[in-house]
C-alpha cells in the first residue's frame, strides 16, 4: 500500500491494540490491522478494521477490554511534560516518579509500533507501586 503523503517506502501492516473513547468511557479494541508508513508515521485503517471499530463503538460488538488507568499513569510519568507549572511541582513529581520506575526496574520496550511495560527482573506477584513514596 502506498503512503498518502507520497513517501517512497510502502506502508507496513501491523496488528495493534488501540484505545478509543465513547460515551461509556475509554475502551480497548485489540487485533486491529493498521498500515503505517515507516518514513512519516502516517497510519491508515483498512476497511475491515474501520468496520470493527464502528461495530464496537455502536454497541453491536463487545470491546476487548476496559481501559486500564495504572498503565496510563505510568505512561504519563515516563513521557509527561508539564505545560503550565510555575512552581515546578509537577516537573519535580514526574522526575521522582521516573526515578522510582527506573529503580524498580520497570521499563518500556518497543515492539514494532507498540510500547509494552516490562520488568528487568520480575519482582513477584505481590509487588505494587506505592504512590506515597513519590
Amino acid at each position: 500500500m502506498e503512503c498518502p503523503n507520497g513517501c517512497l517506502k510502502p506502508m507496513e501492516s501491523a496488528v495493534v491494540e488501540r484505545f478509543y473513547y465513547h460515551t461509556g468511557g475509554p475502551i480497548v479494541i485489540r487485533e486491529l490491522e493498521v498500515y503505517s508508513c515507516p518514513e512519516c508515521g502516517c497510519e491508515s485503517l483498512p476497511l475491515r478494521s474501520a468496520r470493527l471499530v464502528e461495530k464496537v463503538l455502536a454497541g453491536r460488538m463487545e470491546p476487548a477490554g476496559l481501559f486500564s488507568a495504572p498503565a496510563l499513569y505510568l505512561d504519563i510519568a515516563l513521557h509527561g511534560i508539564a505545560l503550565y507549572d510555575l512552581e515546578g511541582y509537577a516537573a519535580a513529581w514526574l522526575a521522582r516518579l521516573r526515578l522510582l520506575l527506573d529503580g524498580r526496574g520497570l521499563r518500556r520496550e518497543v515492539s514494532q509500533r507498540d510500547l509494552t511495560w516490562c520488568w528487568r527482573r520480575f519482582p513477584g506477584f505481590d509487588w505494587s507501586l506505592e504512590w506515597e513514596v513519590v
